[in-house]
C-alpha cells in the first residue's frame, strides 16, 4: 500500500472511534480498518518517511487516550523509544509537539497507575518542554502546558494545585478555541475531581467534556463520557 494511503490508517481508526461512523464498505477502507500500526511505523521508517511515523504514532496515542485504552497507548511509547524521547528532541513541527503532549498526559497516568519512576520522568519532561514552548507560543501551547501542570499536581496528589489548574487549562482552552481538547481536558479533571471526592465540580466537567465532544463530532465518545457519570461515580447501571 502506498505511504499516503498508510498514513490515512490511523487517522481512520482514530476517527472512527471517535466518532462511532465507520465511513464506507470500499476496498480501500477495509485495508485501512485493518491495517496494524506496527505495519505502518515500520514501513515509514523504511522509506525514511520520519513526519509519517510521528504522526502514525500521535494518532494511535490519541486514539489510546481518548478511548482509555493506555495499555495500548503506553505501549506504543515504551516499544517506539526514538520518536518519545524527549530530552533529545530540537524540532517543534505540529506532529512533533503533538506527539509529546501525549506521552505526557500518558505517562502522568501511567505513573499514577504504577508508581513507577520512568513514567514520571516522561511527564515531567514533557511538562519542562510545553513550559518552555508556551513562552514562546502562548495560542497553541499554554493550555497543553496547564493541563500536563494538573495532571503532575494530580499524579503528585495535591489536590488543591490540581483542581486549579485544570480550571486554568479549560480557560486557556476555551479563550484559545481548541474544542478536540476541552473534550479531554473536562475529562481527565472529572476522574480527578471524582477521585478526590469533588463530586459537583466533576459533575460539571462531565457536562462540559460531553458538550465538546459532541462539537467536535466525537458523538460515541460523548455518550462515552455520560456513562462515566452514571456508572462509576453515581452507581448507576
Amino acid at each position: 500500500m502506498p505511504i499516503l494511503q498508510l498514513f490515512l490508517a490511523p487517522f481512520y481508526k482514530m476517527a472512527s472511534s471517535l466518532s462511532g461512523i465507520s465511513l464506507d464498505s470500499s476496498e480501500l477502507i477495509a485495508q485501512l480498518a485493518s491495517a496494524r500500526i506496527e505495519d505502518i511505523v515500520e514501513t515509514a521508517k523504511a522509506k525514511n518517511e520520519i513526519l509519517f511515523v510521528e504522526t502514525a504514532l500521535g494518532l494511535s496515542m490519541v486514539e489510546g487516550l481518548y478511548s482509555r485504552n493506555f495499555a495500548q497507548a503506553s505501549q506504543m511509547i515504551l516499544k517506539y523509544r526514538d520518536p518519545f524521547h524527549i530530552q533529545q528532541i530540537e524540532r517543534t513541527g505540529m506532529s512533533r509537539t503533538a506527539l509529546i503532549f501525549y506521552t505526557g498526559l500518558v505517562s502522568f497516568h501511567m505513573a499514577r497507575e504504577t508508581r513507577e519512576p520512568h513514567w514520571i520522568e516522561k511527564g515531567a519532561s514533557a511538562l519542562a518542554r510545553f513550559e518552555q514552548w508556551s513562552m514562546t507560543n502562548e495560542w497553541n501551547n499554554e493550555h497543553c502546558y496547564l493541563l500536563l501542570k494538573a495532571e503532575q499536581h494530580y499524579t503528585k496528589r495535591e489536590a488543591d494545585a490540581a483542581i486549579q489548574a485544570y480550571h486554568l487549562a479549560v480557560e486557556s482552552i476555551q479563550k484559545h478555541r481548541f474544542v478536540n481538547h476541552l473534550g479531554l481536558t473536562c475529562e481527565l479533571a472529572a476522574h480527578c475531581f471524582g477521585n478526590i471526592g469533588a463530586k459537583e465540580k466533576m459533575r460539571e466537567m462531565i457536562q462540559k467534556s460531553h458538550d465538546a465532544y459532541m462539537e467536535w463530532g466525537a458523538a460515541r465518545k460523548a455518550k462515552a463520557v455520560l456513562n462515566l457519570l452514571e456508572v462509576k461515580w453515581l452507581g448507576r447501571r
